[in-house]
């Protein structure tokens, strides 16, 4: 086996990325799953609310 990498740089960096950002996605859709009421399963808050994708609504004036 040789010693150069197979793919370049870049390439694996952008894998990394998209992969990251499917993780994102995923987590995503299970918070929209579990604010519906139609359905009585529910995803654990640790798993759909991670640190880096939480955002707190904005408060509005009045």
């Amino acid at each position: 086996m040789s010693d150069s990498a197979s793919h370049p740089g870049w390439l694996r960096l952008i894998h990394w990325l998209n992969a990251l950002a499917v993780l994102i996605m995923i987590a995503s859709g299970w918070r929209i799953y579990n604010a519906s009421p139609l359905f009585g399963f529910s995803f654990p808050q640790a798993v759909t609310n991670p640190v880096f994708i939480h955002r707190t609504a904005p408060r509005r004036a009045g």
